[in-house]
């Protein structure tokens, strides 16, 4: 059956202007980074976090693409 793997996609943080995290961009929330994953593991059941906010088109991409995936 397997175990659902959360992944915390979109703004990476409470503050997206990067004031307390500068070093982190928001690019490495895109739920679409988890594209290569899903091919190579088609069974691996996968949650994205707050719908992958900013990135909604690509979660709802992800959720047509591959059942296994849950927004």
């Amino acid at each position: 059956m397997g175990v659902p793997v959360a992944f915390h996609c979109g703004l990476v943080g409470p503050n997206p202007q990067k004031l307390f995290s500068p070093a982190i961009s928001i690019e490495l929330g895109d739920p679409l980074l988890l594209l290569a994953d899903l091919i190579e593991f088609p069974d691996l059941k996968v949650i994205v976090m707050h719908m992958g906010w900013p990135f909604f088109d690509h979660t709802l991409y992800l959720l047509f693409a591959h059942p296994a995936v849950y927004g």
